[in-house]
């Protein structure tokens, strides 16, 4: 798998990730991180692409390893925003309480 490949699978997972956080909430934080994460992975996909026709100039290297940073906060915080908040129980350990107070 090259690197040309993998930067269009993650262009088209942020694509389907930013519209379902669209349509499943609307205006949200976890939607606007997912917007502003699409247009920064559509931006280096126009740097990678530049830096090709343009046979690798060092400048153009070094801001696209920088927006490739970029990206990966980008789509860290928008893991982070989309986490559930509040405790968080194991069905596992949640059943395990239940038959325990069942059983008392």
């Amino acid at each position: 798998v090259t690197h040309r490949i993998l930067a269009f699978l993650l262009f088209g997972h942020l694509l389907g990730m930013m519209i379902a956080a669209k349509k499943r909430e609307p205006g949200s934080d976890v939607a606007r991180m997912a917007t502003i994460a699409f247009a920064l992975v559509t931006t280096q996909l126009l740097v990678g692409a530049a830096l090709v026709e343009m046979r690798l100039p060092m400048g153009l290297r070094s801001f696209h390893q920088a927006m490739g940073t970029i990206v990966w906060i980008a789509i860290a915080t928008t893991h982070a925003l989309a986490r559930p908040r509040g405790p968080r129980v194991s069905l596992i350990a949640e059943a395990r309480r239940q038959e325990a107070s069942v059983t008392a």
